[in-house]
């Protein structure tokens, strides 16, 4: 995986691209809000996520995408 983003789509509305480590921590954010809908259903913790992304970060056959809206100013991270 690469340390930065790969555009894999993008539209006059939004793009698709993969996740980078300044997208780790609103992704720990989503998922302990959402942690019913998980297996892992504790609170994830920042040092927790880091480790994560750390492992994840070197798996070439595992991949994870961020939606982001593009807006004027700058995009925002909708999915």
């Amino acid at each position: 995986m690469s340390a930065e983003s790969i555009i894999l789509y993008e539209n006059d509305k939004f793009h698709l691209r993969s996740i980078n480590h300044a997208d780790i921590e609103l992704l720990r954010i989503w998922k302990n809000k959402n942690k019913k809908y998980f297996f892992h259903t504790s609170i994830i913790t920042i040092e927790q996520q880091l480790n994560w992304f750390e492992s994840f970060y070197l798996m070439e056959d595992d991949h994870m995408y961020i939606v982001e809206e593009l807006c004027e100013e700058k995009p925002i991270k909708v999915g």
